[in-house]
């Protein structure tokens, strides 16, 4: 419970037992405070370094009298409500006072106790009226910096003489010199003649109507006024009639005008942003639409309602997935909800049916949208037709199966002539004794070996690409490759990449091109780190001597190496059916260091 701040009233007069007299019937009331001072010149100073709410003082006094002191208060722009309490009853006296700037004149003598009661009275009465000043004068001026803050400008307009008062605020908003229109009040052409000409007669009709038609309500209109370069900008005029003690309409309208220029622009920059996307969506190949936060779609492009042939109103919320097929309709609402749950992007193929009955496969992928806040507002999504590609991927796969019997086929049968061709060789060598001819025999051993190694690495490479890419658990991956002369040390947890299945097969030839060729390596470290841009970088490193840095590039080339010359190549072959890259990036003297960047898209974490 707070307690209100007491009057602090300053009283002066040259006689100490009247001062304190006076003091002591002022505070017994209550509700003020009393300072007493039998100096006007000290009283003064006072004044200067002191807030008072009230000064009461005498008229007759030594040095300063009563009325000079009221007039130096006055001259230094001090404006506190000043009495004059004095014995001297004169009427010269008290119109004095009152034309040098007092507020009230106080004759001392009778009853004191009345005369005391009638002091507190007037005493409180200018206190509340000064403090009602200054919270009229306060409220002023938080209007006018509200009015200037906004661009605002205030209006009122005269039915019966037909004149129109623009504030001052409303002018410097359109950069004029308020001085210049004059008069003020003056006619309602002036405003009109302010008005864009292509807005002119339908606002002055507005107003108009507004006014004939007797309303109590609010009148509102938006028009262009023009400034004093001559630019035109977008306000909003807003208006309404007072009403008189009987509470029937005055024949005076008060209003204003909020320039809405920035917001009219904006909303045109809007619109014709609008306007291009609708353009650019609708002139296209790429099927589109959107969702709200609840997951229903709102919104399907020209392309789309062309595809399929029906209106916007049977596509809308979820009435677009009666295209769907039915086969593809379960995995695709499992896909589209899982991802709508974790607001996350999503890609998936389904059939669509088309205007003409029959299904196309599709492309869908849809994109979340967030606000600048990061609020959800919902997805957006671009589907292609992929129907044609989809059939010609469908067909080279039925080739490659083909071909891949075939080769299967083929390689059984070079097989087991080269085993026949390899037993008569060492026959031969066993029953030779010539020189020349078991060097002639050894060589042709050797080539034949070499060719075996070579097909049996057909059957591996073969396998390259025919099976689709799927989402691969790496620490599974690296559990189950047998590492015996290495200590190997993984951490990769959780992490998941989406590859060719023969992705194990890639980091089995990187394990085994370390034991052939990194001489004194004993450890394997796997793992991984996100770079800046999204992608992510797995590295695999040894701790042998490392590569010299002319041959970091060429190791990855076919038939470079001691053995086949294939096991680099073949890694950079795999990776690569997904758009994963390799590299050798390690420091002479250190081990070799092999990093995989993986894309955004190509990596997970379960």
């Amino acid at each position: 419970m707070t307690t209100e701040a007491k009057i602090q009233v300053l009283c002066v007069d040259d006689e100490p037992m009247l001062l304190d007299l006076t003091k002591t019937f002022l505070e017994r009331e209550g509700g003020v405070e009393v300072e007493i001072c039998d100096d006007s010149g000290q009283a003064l100073r006072k004044v200067r370094d002191n807030s008072y709410d009230v000064i009461v003082s005498d008229y007759q006094m030594p040095g300063l009298d009563g009325i000079s002191f009221l007039k130096a208060i006055r001259s230094m722009g001090i404006e506190i409500p000043f009495v004059v309490f004095t014995g001297r009853g004169r009427e010269s006296v008290a119109m004095e006072a009152l034309n040098n700037g007092a507020d009230f004149y106080l004759h001392k003598g009778g009853d004191p106790r009345s005369q005391f009661a009638e002091l507190n009275n007037v005493i409180n009465l200018l206190y509340s009226r000064r403090r009602s000043q200054m919270l009229l004068s306060r409220s002023e001026d938080r209007y006018r910096a509200f009015i200037s803050a906004t661009r605002t400008g205030a209006w009122e307009y005269d039915h019966q003489t037909g004149q129109l008062w623009l504030s001052p605020e409303y002018l410097k908003m359109l950069d004029y010199d308020p001085a210049l229109f004059s008069p003020n009040p003056g006619p309602l052409q002036t405003w009109v003649d302010l008005m864009h000409p292509d807005d002119r007669e339908a606002s002055t009709k507005a107003f108009q109507d507004y006014l004939e038609s007797g309303s109590q309500g609010m009148y509102e209109t938006y028009f262009r006024v023009r400034c004093k370069d001559g630019d035109y900008i977008w306000v909003c005029s807003r208006g309404q009639t007072l009403l008189d003690k009987d509470g029937r309409n005055s024949h005076i309208t008060v209003g204003t005008h909020i320039d809405i220029d920035l917001l009219k622009r904006l909303e045109e920059d809007l619109r014709e942003e609008k306007n291009r996307f609708r353009d650019l969506a609708d002139n296209g190949k790429t099927l589109i639409w959107s969702s709200d936060t609840s997951g229903g779609c709102y919104y399907f492009n020209k392309p789309w309602l062309d595809f399929t042939g029906r209106t916007l109103e049977q596509e809308y919320g979820n009435g677009w997935a009666q295209g769907v097929h039915p086969e593809d309709f379960d995995r695709c609402l499992e896909i589209y909800t899982s991802a709508f749950s974790k607001r996350v992007p999503f890609g998936m193929m389904y059939r669509l049916r088309r205007h003409d009955g029959s299904y196309r496969w599709i492309q869908d992928d849809g994109t979340p949208r967030w606000t600048d806040k990061g609020e959800f507002l919902g997805y957006i999504g671009h589907c292609f037709d992929v129907h044609d590609l989809r059939l010609m991927e469908e067909s080279l796969l039925l080739t490659n199966k083909k071909l891949h019997l075939l080769s299967s086929l083929t390689r059984h049968d070079i097989l087991n002539q080269l085993t026949t061709l390899r037993g008569f060789l060492d026959l031969a060598l066993d029953d030779s004794e010539e020189e020349t001819i078991v060097r002639y025999l050894q060589k042709c051993e050797s080539a034949a070996s070499s060719i075996q190694r070579q097909i049996e690495f057909t059957r591996q490479y073969e396998e390259l690409g025919v099976k689709k890419p799927i989402w691969q658990c790496l620490e599974k991956l690296w559990e189950e490759i047998p590492v015996t002369l290495l200590h190997l040390e993984h951490r990769v947890k959780g992490l998941e990449l989406f590859a060719d299945p023969m992705l194990d097969n890639a980091f089995r030839n990187l394990v085994d091109n370390t034991i052939r060729h990194a001489d004194g390596a004993t450890r394997l470290d796997v793992f991984y780190e996100v770079e800046q841009d999204g992608h992510l970088r797995l590295i695999i490193q040894d701790d042998g001597p490392g590569i010299e840095d002319d041959q970091k590039e060429i190791v990855f080339n076919k038939g470079v190496g001691k053995n086949t010359g294939l096991g680099l190549f073949f890694v950079r072959e795999i990776l690569s059916m997904t758009g994963i890259s390799i590299r050798e990036n390690g420091e002479l003297g250190k081990g070799a260091r092999f990093e995989i960047t993986v894309p955004v898209d190509r990596y997970r974490f379960s």
